[in-house]
């Protein structure tokens, strides 16, 4: 039987690299970013909700032409602009500035629910991924739930991101109910990239071992 050997350069780029490409690069990190900023700043200096979404709307747009440029996917120009619009539309149609947060407030409660679940059936949804981040033509990628070691490991990594989804809704949840728009966009921003980065840091530590000792171990016996 043929031995399934993983990609060239699947040991060679460092945890900071894969998580890097996770996340879109560093321009990925401030485009995620920057409208919900300029969204506080500009609601903080003049209290004005138009204003401040149509600010962050603007922010938006900017940054969805200027994927269109460099000719990114015509689905993560429009997944972006489209969050960023809803949220702003949201905040102005209430009149409350703590509504721009809200959409992002309910899809964290979305993911806690879906890894929660998938955690709690032994299910873990890291399993899925395990062939996006160690190559998809592994074995292991299509069969990682026979594999105690692996299995134990993506369960692990399911509750690191419980935790992070329950945290964000804990905390801002919170600050959206006492409607402290200042303190909650503050926390919007600081739980958000970099919280997101250490979480798939510990998930990389988590399972990267595991994945590999298991690859070794499956082309040994091969």
């Amino acid at each position: 039987m043929a031995k399934s050997t993983p990609p060239k350069d699947s040991k060679s780029e460092d945890t900071a690299t894969i998580i890097t490409k996770a996340v879109g690069g560093v321009r990925g990190l401030v485009d995620s970013t920057l409208p919900a900023l300029v969204f506080l700043i500009w609601w903080t200096i003049t209290k004005d909700v138009a204003g401040a979404s149509i600010a962050a709307l603007g922010v938006g747009g900017v940054i969805a032409i200027w994927r269109l440029i460099r000719k990114e996917p015509m689905t993560q120009v429009l997944s972006g602009f489209f969050g960023v619009g809803i949220a702003a539309f949201i905040a102005w149609r209430s009149g409350n500035a703590a509504n721009y947060f809200l959409p992002g407030l309910l899809i964290n409660i979305g993911y806690l629910v879906a890894f929660l679940t998938a955690n709690l059936l032994r299910r873990p949804l890291a399993g899925y991924l395990v062939g996006v981040f160690f190559g998809n033509k592994y074995e292991l990628a299509r069969d990682w739930r026979s594999h105690v070691s692996v299995r134990r490991g993506c369960e692990a990594v399911g509750w690191v991101w419980v935790s992070v989804f329950a945290s964000r809704i804990l905390v801002q949840g919170s600050l959206y109910l006492a409607d402290d728009v200042e303190l909650l966009g503050v926390a919007r921003v600081a739980m958000g990239w970099p919280l997101f980065l250490l979480a798939m840091w510990l998930s990389y530590r988590i399972l990267a071992p595991r994945v590999r000792g298991q690859i070794k171990s499956s082309e040994n016996l091969g």
